[in-house]
């Protein structure tokens, strides 16, 4: 018997940020404060595509954040419960299931996300790749996030077929 989950829908009202307090603790954390009831996965993904888009024109308009730069976050947020079995389960198959959930929200994160099937240490394994960039090597500290389009496109440049290697 298939198991349901719920979780859920975020309510910016009762979401906050955490100051960095344990020991080796390096950034503050986001969490949201328990209480809320619990959602389907049909409610769950209609009101978290309502709230994304709800949350746009702020990060947009108000914060100027692009929208490859949004989207993208939002798809690797959303993404999150395949990121907890990135190297447990068939890369192809959570690849697959992983787009299928994105494209369920019925927002624009799925246009800015690719899972993709690479290999780490000898390790088939799926990961979210962003299609475009989240803009960090501007901020004063630079650097490249984790998710780097940037990269992603200078990798499928040199591989046309997945799975790749970490290290090209």
């Amino acid at each position: 018997m298939p198991r349901i989950v719920k979780a859920p829908v975020a309510d910016p009202a009762r979401i906050f940020l955490a100051p960095v307090e344990e020991a080796g603790q390096t950034a503050s954390r986001w969490f949201q404060v328990p209480g809320r009831p619990m959602a389907s996965e049909q409610a769950f993904q209609h009101g978290m595509a309502e709230q994304t888009e709800a949350w746009y024109p702020v990060f947009r308009k108000q914060l100027g954040v692009s929208p490859g730069a949004y989207w993208s976050s939002i798809g690797l947020g959303l993404g999150a419960p395949f990121s907890a079995v990135w190297n447990l389960a068939d890369p192809a198959s959570v690849c697959d299931l992983a787009q299928q959930w994105l494209e369920a929200f019925r927002n624009d994160a799925n246009r800015f996300i690719d899972w993709i099937p690479v290999v780490f240490a000898e390790q088939k394994t799926a990961i979210p790749q962003r299609k475009g960039c989240c803009l960090k090597y501007l901020l004063p500290e630079g650097g490249y996030c984790g998710t780097c389009g940037v990269y992603r496109k200078e990798r499928m440049a040199g591989n046309d077929s997945p799975p790749f290697t970490a290290d090209q």
